[in-house]
């Protein structure tokens, strides 16, 4: 009898195979309904391979998120980080299109392209994912009013700057990873076009861009 497992919120085939302690590619040839090992949703069944421990499958996010003492957002970021999700050039990574689809406000065009601004929608969707209540916003600056003030911040705040580019006020929002003083440690997404890490000044300039003072923010 075929051994079948639901697909959760975060979930990836890399982060599956690893649960199970085989290849990806093993996962994959089972399943050849998956077109983009990129993009898995919520409740899809996948076929898992013969000998497999399922059940290490059921409780892994929440013994990865009790074992690291992380919050539940954060390891679904860090999955993504780890599924490699990027922009595609040319067309649209359909991982990246659902992050979007969790923001109002978006016109038709531009949550179906992932040259829209979208690192709001990837904090928002591994809120939403995690049983949070997020912004549904696509700009990152509404993260400012978001939850309540985090006093004493730590990985998996949420860590929002305002910048000034060419004059307007614009925005940027992220995971904190490690405060390292001058120098912010954040996982995020559309950082270099990907879902990656990146070390930011917490005030001052990069490159041509002013970063003021950030703001950090968890759930109320």
């Amino acid at each position: 009898m075929k051994k079948i497992y639901t697909v959760r919120p975060g979930d990836t085939i890399g982060a599956i195979a690893r649960g199970l302690k085989v290849s990806a590619k093993d996962v994959l040839a089972l399943n050849p309904q998956i077109t983009n090992p990129n993009l898995i949703r919520s409740g899809q069944q996948i076929v898992l391979p013969d000998g497999s421990d399922r059940s290490a499958l059921l409780v892994g996010a929440a013994t990865e998120t009790a074992a690291e003492g992380d919050p539940l957002w954060l390891s679904l970021a860090l999955r993504e980080e780890d599924a490699g999700v990027a922009e595609y050039n040319p067309g649209s990574n359909p991982r990246i299109v659902e992050y979007l689809a969790t923001c109002k406000g978006l016109s038709a065009a531009q949550r179906n392209d992932d040259d829209t601004a979208w690192c709001s929608a990837f904090v928002n969707w591994c809120m939403v994912s995690a049983g949070e209540k997020g912004t549904d916003s696509a700009w990152a600056l509404d993260w400012r009013g978001w939850g309540v003030e985090d006093p004493t911040p730590g990985r998996g705040s949420v860590v929002v700057w305002e910048r000034i580019v060419g004059g307007k006020t614009l925005g940027h929002v992220s995971y904190l990873l490690d405060d390292q003083g001058a120098k912010l440690l954040v996982l995020g997404g559309n950082q270099s076009n990907r879902v990656r890490r990146a070390l930011y000044p917490r005030n001052g300039k990069l490159g041509t861009t002013l970063y003021r003072n950030p703001v950090f923010r968890k759930p109320a």
